[in-house]
């Protein structure tokens, strides 16, 4: 998809990029990740058609899907992740400010963009941040999804964005650091990054 990411009079016809070599071509596939034509994020008058993407094994299982979620903040954008059983797993949403009326961009960070806006993994029901380790920085304490500098040249010319996923992960009594989502889960939360970028920040780059 190398043209079609930065050049708005170019589209993908085939069914593979040019950019990709033989070898990317015939590698092991260990997910798909699908979706069919869906609304914008911001048309809610539309819930049954709101951006979503369905997450697939290399043998074409269902694993999960991220989904949109349409509510009173609609200011505020919310990715509700679901299991293969369709069941509530996780939810991403930035944090707040002004009373949940508004995102709360961060700035600063290792490696992180100047601005950035991290879309902190949620309980689903209590809402609360999940964590991935344990350290002095609240920030890269939670388990999230956000952009990373992907350098001048994608950043300003190509478009291409890079996402940094922090998995959530639980202390046991030993003191340890335990994953708290199964590889099945890790690759939904990857497809949930990919519908966030896609959804949220290249809609206006490949009109």
């Amino acid at each position: 998809l190398g043209n079609e990411d930065y050049h708005c009079c170019v589209i993908q016809t085939s069914p593979t990029s040019h950019f990709l070599t033989p070898h990317d071509v015939s590698a092991e596939i260990v997910a798909i990740h699908e979706k069919q034509n869906t609304c914008p994020t911001n048309c809610c008058c539309f819930p049954e058609n709101l951006p979503y993407l369905r997450t697939l094994d290399a043998q074409g299982e269902y694993l999960g899907e991220t989904k949109y979620v349409c509510d009173g903040c609609i200011f505020v954008p919310k990715f509700l992740v679901l299991d293969k059983y369709q069941e509530p797993k996780f939810l991403l949403r930035p944090d707040t400010c002004l009373g949940g009326l508004c995102m709360q961009c961060r700035c600063g960070g290792r490696q992180g963009k100047c601005c950035r806006l991290p879309f902190l993994i949620r309980d689903p029901i209590t809402k609360e941040p999940m964590r991935t380790r344990k350290t002095a920085d609240v920030e890269e304490e939670a388990a999230q999804v956000t952009q990373l500098w992907s350098g001048l040249a994608n950043e300003v010319c190509f478009r291409r964005h890079a996402y940094h996923i922090a998995f959530p992960k639980v202390t046991t009594r030993e003191g340890n650091d335990q994953l708290l989502c199964t590889v099945e889960d890790k690759l939904v939360l990857i497809g949930a990054s990919i519908l966030v970028d896609v959804a949220l920040f290249e809609k206006e780059d490949d009109k």
